[in-house]
């Protein structure tokens, strides 16, 4: 496997912690122009959603054409993104990545070609989730920075 794509993936967390940790205190509860996610909320959400996409990665290693269960992100206020602990939230982060690239490194390379198919985005590979993953931290990366 293209060693960027996991150095990416492993990178993630650690850029994360890094733009969070030189906002200044009070940003941590400042909305994006865009309104979606707060810094605390996005350490929490990223955490949240890696074993999701961890679950999905395995699904389609394991159960290659089965259909993926789908999640409603716009849940979040239940789950009280906003009353979050930011460092337990990264470090969580940190951890589960650190699951989901060692799950990664094990797979032979075929099984990165297996897929599963996704409700609305149709099948994926699982290095198309891994380029996903990474896309979903760029998206709150840009959140993190637009606060700054």
């Amino acid at each position: 496997m293209n060693r960027y794509v996991l150095s990416g993936l492993e990178f993630g967390p650690v850029v994360v912690e890094r733009i969070i940790g030189q906002l200044d205190p009070k940003k941590l509860d400042t909305r994006s122009a865009e309104g979606r996610f707060t810094p605390r909320e996005v350490a929490a959400h990223l955490a949240d959603w890696e074993p999701i996409l961890m679950g999905r990665i395995q699904q389609s290693v394991e159960q290659p054409g089965s259909v993926l269960a789908t999640y409603d992100d716009d849940k979040s206020n239940e789950r009280k993104y906003s009353e979050s602990n930011v460092t337990e939230q990264l470090a969580a982060f940190a951890q589960r990545r650190k699951a989901t690239v060692a799950y990664l490194k094990n797979l032979q390379r075929d099984e990165w070609e297996k897929s599963a198919v996704h409700p609305e985005r149709g099948a994926m590979t699982v290095l198309e989730w891994a380029a996903a993953i990474m896309g979903h931290d760029m998206y709150h990366i840009e959140q993190l920075t637009a606060v700054w």
